[in-house]
């Protein structure tokens, strides 16, 4: 089952754009200079994911997947608990594309570097030219990962994921993406 394109597919496009200029940024900025700031005076931390799709009806296809997520400063931080919003794009290698925003919680593991991260974020998702119909432009991912601070300011870990419509159409046939991470945090 193939998706028409829509006025989302126009998205695509800025979203690699968007990619690509925020990962020059961060590769630009000097580590002195953003240690202590946050990006733009929001953004806490960049997370960039490289996985792969692997979708829950074996008529679709399986696809390399890339991702961004931003996410800002915590607005409530705990001890063991931080809780902020966060943004996040996704591209595969078929042209489907999300979009979405949302909450996310982080729960660090002591000292040991160790943080467990979930997320929810509502979106708008749009099939590629060959892509897959997933039954709605709205979809609603969830994420958990899990990520370990090689250094005070990159993060190495994984992430696994859902997206689906959650239901509200009759057609959900969702798609699971596993991702390997590297995160930058300011």
């Amino acid at each position: 089952a193939r998706r028409k394109q829509g006025i989302f597919s126009m998205l695509r496009p800025l979203a690699a754009v968007l990619f690509a200029v925020i990962a020059a940024v961060t590769a630009a900025i000097s580590p002195p200079a953003i240690a202590q700031e946050p990006l733009f005076g929001v953004i806490a931390e960049v997370e960039f994911g490289i996985g792969y799709d692997a979708f829950d009806d074996d008529d679709f296809d399986e696809d390399v997947a890339f991702g961004i997520d931003l996410r800002s400063v915590p607005v409530l931080d705990f001890t063991y608990l931080q809780v902020g919003i966060g943004l996040g794009t996704e591209f595969d290698s078929d042209g489907d594309f999300f979009f979405g925003g949302g909450p996310y919680a982080a729960v660090p593991f002591g000292s040991t570097g160790l943080r467990l991260i979930g997320s929810f974020f509502p979106g708008a998702y749009a099939a590629g030219n060959s892509g897959d119909d997933l039954g709605s432009t709205l979809m609603f991912r969830s994420r958990i990962g899990l990520d370990y601070a090689i250094t005070e300011r990159i993060s190495i870990g994984a992430a696994f994921e859902h997206k689906s419509n959650a239901g509200i159409e009759d057609e959900n046939p969702g798609v699971n993406t596993a991702f390997a991470t590297v995160a930058l945090r300011f």
